[in-house]
């Protein structure tokens, strides 16, 4: 007779504890006794054997199933109280289905109730069944009736519980048996779909349980993933194990290393290694099953940085190491199942590589015999039989013909079950399955068309959330975070309910999304329920084929998320821009049928906080290129070194007496000297002269400047081009000298290779005294053409080279050597100029942002519509979008911010850049960027400049981008250019005042020579000439004309002084009594006049009439548009009067006007020194 100490012996899983304690304290409140492990368990008996005294001490013993299954501790417990019922009629064992069970395993189908908690959310939630099972406790028959049960499983796995159902592998079961007796780590190997996992779980563990050793069988089946150890150390039950803190040092040390990778603390690590039997204290028998081996290679992360992937590896090699020295203990003992396409993955370990085959099982497709025996004994077992030997005879040959065949003859028997009739499994019934090819398909069809239509647009996504991709490009099972939307979790009630299966619905104890600090076996999850459902439902079939590519990235990307939750979220561990990043943008915006929720956190923090790094590397970029073009307009700085340097180069290397350089400024269009060596007195500087256009500027330096084709002159004596002041009043007329084009071009090879021809002119045309010629250099007319085809080039200069002496002539190989080695250097002299600043400019425009072209251009003044500088990079542009006076350029202009082009404005104002539309598709551009370059009035040392300042003006341009791509992936491009060219605008004011300060400088120091020299001269004849010579080479001017004034006459003395090319020579300037008369105006006036444009002063204005005053006869001959009038002023006495004129509009800047009146100043010192001098002279002759 037994004792009965409790009224039930509650059995449950450790997962399941919460839930069993609930049911515990409901029952205790109701007065029933029951044993719980962990309120009764005492020391002093072997575990083992207090659980079966227990038992032994209990009327009843309730079996609770949770979502994830039996346990280890339960499938002891559930064996014995199996075995005990048998014996004892009096002993009640009823299964307690909790809330998320999948259903009563066929395990149980010899028992006649179950108590059914699945329709509700929570235990609480079922009062009823509560009363049910104290009834069925106590002995009452209020459980639920058996079902009958189904003794094929589908696609499910088949379990400890299974055993009797599982058929046809009897041999294999024994060698893989045999093996693990032998040998503590045993593989087995086989193609997907063989059933190597129910093999371990219904064939190898039931056996082992039997074998009755001192210890009993904890098993431990876990898939690997990507963190092996971490998912290890979720299987296993740590909350109770209390530490040998004096275990032995090799399991301190096998703790310490798994702790360093694992993820986990030392102490875990410890009870691990302890409840894997490194220490003695251990009660179980272990065996581990590692299901689905490749997953722990998982996938190659692409991108992955090679310290992650080191790590990773570090993690597997130290888990492959643990289990091999855990297995080298008799307590543990591991079998690993691996798909055979994956087998590479058993030897990538050097120890582990050693095992194999000696302890490897090969699982072969099963024979025809055991397919029979699978197919005929589970419906033996459950008192079933088949229609015919025939009938099973054709279900034989059909499964022989498939892949996938045994997971579809589970579908198709299960499916032939439902159409039983009675105890018979019928022909008619296997037939409308779809038979075992055509089951699977006909089947998850069936649930489709169940579907409601939102469902179904759905179920791509979802079902896709559970596929992944292997290294190898197999698609490989997922399992996937139980959803909570609503439609989804429709879905998976249809496709996961008892007659259907298509899909598991369970937990995990490691988190299926990275949640790495959620509690240990909380974790819902979904999974397809077989692999085969991948290659034999087409529809499934099609959305994984139009996928695959989605598929792939999207496991990568969940790895590379994983390694980021495992890093606590580390920036180091987010996915880095290039391609991964933009191909996990492109998923997120077009997932397909992929579900993206997992990921989408995770990519959008990677492109976020990438995004911030390239605009924290753009704007750090930004600023480099920003401050290359200032460089390059601070490197003006150094022209006069450069320059200087040049010339004396040239002097040098051909032995000349002498050599200056003059370079253009397109600005003012004039031509000055900035450069000589070995010249005599104040020769150097003093040269300025405007350009006039092709071949017809008045002045020798102008002349080879404009000229094309291009022309080198070598000279002795006089010519009427040669600046008369200059030429008579430094001596020049017995120096033999040459003058030579510098000229700048996209390839400087090509303008070193120009073939010039010469002829002689001789003698000269103004002198006909011996010695002098006139020798003349010139490129073939069409030569030049064919060059200017291919290339584009100007002159920025010329130079002066020569000899004192007339008799020591120029060869012709020395003026072309002086070309070429120009030629060679005008890159040099290119650099410090403004047009290498703005090609700068138009290099970081085109490298900063990724366009295909760049122009840049400054405009000649503030109303000009014509540039004075540019600069042209990468591909040809379109003709007619260079300049400023296209609608977009204008728009720029007028708005003073950047104009796109096509703009979603020309789609609103139909046909505002048609034009300009249909010039950029013309040359292979989509989009073109139109940027006004403009002075801001910034400050220079202090001083504000004005608006009105001439540096300003000249600070003014535009940069046009063009692109290959379209305007709407071009964000933040748009703004830094416009960064960029107020930049350039503070560059180029900031060279333009280096130069204004250079040239001012200059002008100082030439205003200084002349006002010693006529200090020092003001006797000699041509004293008036030698102030309009000065005056016309200081400001460029065309004509200079002064006329002495005798203050005490109130008349002009008839003394006249000029300088320049006067159009009609025969009509002289000479004074008139005409009260118009411009001189006598300007004294009558009393003070000084600047009119940039004569028809603007009313006093050089007369009518267009007959009558002509001799002024408008002298403008209108000499084509005159600006003037100067300035008098002669010495101590406030008037000497004369100076007019400074230009065949140009020209406007006078302040300090212009200063260093006029300034020159004004010394010339009326000198006439009235002069004055004073020649009435002392005539006193002492009369004296005399």
């Amino acid at each position: 007779m037994r004792l009965m100490r409790y009224d039930v012996f509650l059995s449950y899983s450790r997962r399941d504890r919460d839930m069993a304690l609930t049911v515990r304290d409901r029952l205790k409140s109701d007065g029933v006794q029951v044993f719980f492990d962990e309120d009764s368990l005492t020391a002093g008996l072997s575990w083992m054997r207090k659980i079966e005294r227990a038992i032994d001490e209990s009327r009843s013993v309730a079996i609770l199933l949770g979502p994830a299954g039996l346990g280890n501790t339960q499938q002891y417990e559930r064996e014995y109280a199996l075995l005990k019922a048998t014996m004892e009629a009096g002993l009640r064992v009823v299964p307690v289905l909790l809330p998320g069970c999948a259903g009563l395993p066929p395990g149980f189908l010899q028992l006649r109730m179950w108590v059914d908690f699945r329709a509700y959310e929570t235990l609480q939630e079922g009062a009823d069944e509560f009363l049910k099972l104290i009834d069925a406790i106590r002995g009452g028959e209020s459980g639920e009736q058996p079902e009958d049960v189904c003794p094929y499983l589908g696609l499910e796995t088949f379990r400890e519980e299974d055993e009797n159902f599982f058929c046809g592998r009897n041999g294999e079961i024994r060698e893989l048996e045999q093996k693990l007796k032998v040998y503590n780590f045993v593989s087995l190997v086989g193609p997907s779909g063989s059933g190597k996992s129910s093999l371990v779980q219904a064939g190898l563990v039931p056996r082992l349980r039997r074998q009755k050793p001192r210890k009993p069988w904890r098993v431990i089946t876990l898939k690997p993933g990507p963190y092996p150890f971490q998912n290890l150390v979720a299987e296993l039950n740590l909350s109770n194990v209390a530490l040998n803190k004096g275990s032995n040092p090799a399991s301190q040390q096998s703790a310490s290393k798994l702790a360093s990778v694992g993820n986990v603390d030392y102490d875990t690590a410890k009870a691990v290694s302890m409840l894997l039997g490194e220490d003695s204290s251990t009660r179980f028998n272990t065996l581990i099953h590692i299901d689905a081996w490749e997953e722990l290679y998982g996938i190659q992360v692409y991108g992955e940085s090679a310290a992650n992937e080191k790590i990773r590896e570090t993690e597997r090699s130290i888990f492959i190491d643990f289990l091999l020295t855990a297995s080298q203990t008799d307590l543990v003992k591991v079998v690993v199942t691996v798909r055979a396409d994956a087998y590479a993955t058993l030897l990538r370990h050097p120890r582990l590589s050693r095992l194999w085959p000696e302890q490897q099982v090969n699982l072969h497709p099963m024979s025809r015999e055991g397919l029979r025996e699978a197919i005929t004994k589970p419906a033996s077992e459950a008192g079933l039989a088949f229609e015919s030997e025939a009938l099973v005879e054709d279900i034989l040959s059909d499964v022989l013909r498939e892949t996938d065949g045994l997971p579809l003859l589970q579908v198709a028997l299960k499916e032939t079950w439902k159409g039983r009739v009675g105890s018979i499994l019928a022909r008619d019934a296997y037939v409308a399955s779809g038979k075992v090819g055509g089951v699977l398909n006909k089947t998850a069809e069936r649930v489709f068309s169940n579907l409601t239509d939102e469902e179904k647009s759905e179920l791509p996504r979802l079902l896709l959330n559970m596929v992944g991709s292997s290294a190898d490009g197999f698609e490989t099972l997922v399992r996937a975070p139980l959803p909570t939307d609503p439609v989804r979790r429709s879905i998976i009630a249809k496709m996961s309910d008892e007659n259907t299966r298509l899909l598991v619905v369970g937990v995990s104890s490691a988190p299926p999304s990275g949640e790495l600090d959620a509690a240990v076996g909380s974790f819902k999850v979904v999974e397809i329920a077989h692999a085969s459902l991948l290659r034999t439902w087409l529809r499934l079939r099609d959305w994984i084929s139009a996928s695959t590519d989605r598929l792939k990235l999207k496991a990568e990307l969940l790895k590379r998320k994983e390694d980021w939750e495992r890093s606590h979220r580390s920036a180091d561990a987010l996915i880095t821009a290039g391609f991964q990043l933009e191909s996990a943008k492109d998923l997120i915006g077009n997932p397909g049928h992929v579900s993206t929720e997992e990921i989408a956190e995770f990519i959008k923090v990677s492109s976020d906080y990438q995004k911030q790094r390239e605009e924290e590397a753009f704007r750090a970029e930004a600023l480099q290129h920003a401050q290359k073009v200032e460089a390059a307009a601070y490197d003006i700085i150094d022209a006069e070194g450069e320059m200087q340097d040049f010339v004396v180069d040239l002097r040098q290397r051909f032995c000349f007496d002498f050599a200056l350089l003059q370079l253009i400024d397109r600005y003012d269009s004039t031509i000055a000297t900035v450069a000589g060596t070995g010249l005599r007195e104040d020769w150097i500087g003093i040269g300025k002269h405007y350009l006039h256009g092709n071949g017809v500027s008045p002045d020798i330096q102008a002349y080879i400047a404009t000229t094309e084709p291009p022309v080198i002159e070598v000279i002795s004596g006089n010519d009427r081009r040669f600046d008369k002041y200059i030429f008579r009043k430094f001596g020049h007329a017995r120096m033999s000298r040459a003058f030579i084009p510098v000229i700048l071009c996209d390839n400087q090879s090509a303008v070193m290779n120009l073939k010039w021809s010469s002829y002689s002119m001789s003698p000269n045309v103004e002198e006909n005294v011996p010695g002098d010629f006139r020798t003349l250099f010139t490129v073939d007319a069409t030569e030049y053409e064919n060059f200017k085809r291919v290339h584009s080039g100007r002159v920025i200069g010329t130079i002066e080279v020569g000899y004192y002496n007339h008799a020591h002539r120029l060869i012709t190989d020395e003026a072309v050597a002086v070309f070429r080695r120009a030629a060679r250097r005008a890159l040099g002299l290119h650099d410090v100029s403004l047009d290498a600043v703005l090609h700068t400019v138009a290099e970081v425009a085109v490298n900063m942002v990724g366009a295909d072209a760049a122009t840049v251009g400054m405009y000649l003044s503030p109303t000009s519509h014509a540039f004075a500088f540019g600069a042209h990079v990468g591909a040809a542009i379109p003709e007619g979008l260079s300049g400023a006076t296209d609608a977009p350029a204008r728009m720029a202009q007028k708005r003073q911010q950047a104009v796109i082009v096509p703009s979603s404005e020309s789609m609103v104002d139909a046909g505002q850049f048609d034009a300009e539309c249909r010039a950029i598709s013309s040359n292979g551009f989509k989009t073109m960027i139109v940027v006004p370059v403009v002075a801001g009035g910034r400050r220079h040392g202090g001083d504000r400049l004005e608006a009105d300042d001439w540096i300003a003006k000249r600070a003014n341009g535009l940069l046009r981008v063009f692109f290959a791509r379209s305007f709407e992936t071009l964000g933040r491009e748009v703004a830094w250019l416009e960064y960029l060219a107020r930049r350039t605008s503070d560059a180029v004011r900031n060279m333009q005042y280096i130069i204004k300060i250079n040239e001012d400088e200059r002008q100082l120091s030439n205003l200084h020579k002349i006002s010693v020299g006529l200090s020092r001269d003001y006797m000699k004849d041509g004293l008036l000439d030698e102030v309009a010579g000065s005056a016309a080479n200081m400001f460029a001017a065309d004509i200079v004309t002064v006329f002495e004034y005798q203050e005490a006459d109130g008349d002009f003395s008839g003394n006249v002084g000029s300088s320049g090319q006067f159009r009609r020579p025969q009509y002289s300037i000479r004074c008139c009594d005409d009260e118009s008369f411009a001189p006598r105006r300007l004294v009558s006036r009393g003070d000084n006049f600047y009119e940039g444009n004569v028809s603007g002063d009313v006093m050089l204005t007369q009518s267009l009439g007959r009558e002509h005053s001799a002024t408008d006869r002298f403008l209108g001959r000499e084509g005159i548009l600006a003037v100067a009038g300035v008098i002669l002023r010495a101590a406030d006495e008037v000497v004369g009067v100076m007019f400074i004129n230009f065949r140009r509009t020209h406007i006078f800047e302040q300090k212009e006007r200063d260093m006029i009146e300034t020159l004004a100043a010394t010339a009326a010192i000198a006439v009235k020194n002069r004055r004073v001098v020649a009435r002392s002279i005539g006193r002492l002759k009369e004296v005399a």
